[in-house]
């Protein structure tokens, strides 16, 4: 299943994208991990043979209701901003997809609080963990045209691989 996603990456695609300016309060990442984590392929079997069953949370339920409101309200593409942080990413989307309801998620309430332009018109800034949702959407038959994972990794240790989007138990609904 991850190689399929994999074979949908264009040649020099990678290669030919340039970073963003790095940002003034931005410093270095250390990592004790130079390698796949050699335990990688053995969470991710086990994550796609037993589905995750811990309950999804209020406040994720609620962020789901909303995003629902809004597609109802104004029927259109979703594309999907996870890990958003203050929705500086999820405000320029919106900008690159003007037809799209763009949607930032981030689980820091702090972090979207020092969102500097107020929401607009096509965007919505969401306080939930990303994983649930996207749980919820797949559970609700619901798909992105789009969706951005743009957030620098904040668990560089090794023995946080189970926090990463790619080994956690969410990785399928991502995929």
């Amino acid at each position: 299943m991850i190689a399929a996603v994999v074979t949908h990456i264009k040649p020099g695609t990678i290669d030919s994208m340039q970073a963003p300016p790095p940002d003034q309060g931005s410093r270095p990442v250390t990592s004790n991990q130079v390698y796949t984590h050699p335990r990688l392929p053995e969470i991710l079997q086990r994550h796609l043979e037993h589905a995750e069953r811990k309950p999804v949370a209020r406040h994720n339920r609620e962020a789901f209701s909303t995003l629902l409101r809004h597609l109802d309200a104004t029927p259109r593409p979703l594309v999907i901003d996870s890990f958003c942080g203050t929705g500086q990413s999820t405000a320029l989307l919106a900008a690159r997809h003007p037809g799209h309801l763009v949607v930032g998620i981030d689980r820091s309430a702090s972090r979207l609080a020092r969102h500097a332009g107020g929401e607009g018109g096509n965007y919505l800034l969401l306080r939930a963990e990303c994983e649930p949702l996207w749980r919820q959407l797949v559970e609700a038959g619901m798909g992105a045209a789009h969706h951005y994972l743009l957030y620098p990794n904040p668990w560089p240790k090794a023995g946080h691989l189970q926090r990463r989007v790619h080994g956690h138990p969410g990785f399928a609904w991502l995929l």
